[in-house]
């Protein structure tokens, strides 16, 4: 029985190792402000990875999102609308965990 339970537990954290990506949630981030909103953690279910999406007006960061990415149709994506001046940008990750959260470098 002892056997049984640790080999359960040895599975349980192998999965939790393997499947546990963290990232970040905010769903406003201002530059040189953070977050507008609490930030918090959400977990990407397996598969599926970590995103961010940077709001740029006439090439100027305005604001950002971070989330779990809900499918990765939109990894990688750049739109540009000439127009209005506006740009989006979208990154996927899943190298490590809040891979998709800006440093202070990022920010600046």
């Amino acid at each position: 029985m002892r056997r049984c339970y640790v080999a359960i537990l040895a599975l349980l954290s192998f999965v939790l190792v393997v499947y546990g990506l963290k990232c970040r949630y905010c769903a406003v981030e201002k530059p040189h402000k953070g977050c507008l909103k609490k930030a918090a953690e959400c977990y990407p279910r397996r598969g599926l990875t970590c995103i961010s999406i940077n709001i740029y007006y006439r090439g100027k960061l305005q604001f950002r999102t971070e989330s779990c990415a809900r499918n990765l149709r939109h990894c990688r994506q750049k739109l540009t609308n000439k127009k209005t001046g506006f740009s989006m940008n979208v990154t996927c990750c899943a190298s490590r965990d809040f891979c998709n959260h800006w440093d202070k470098e990022e920010r600046d």
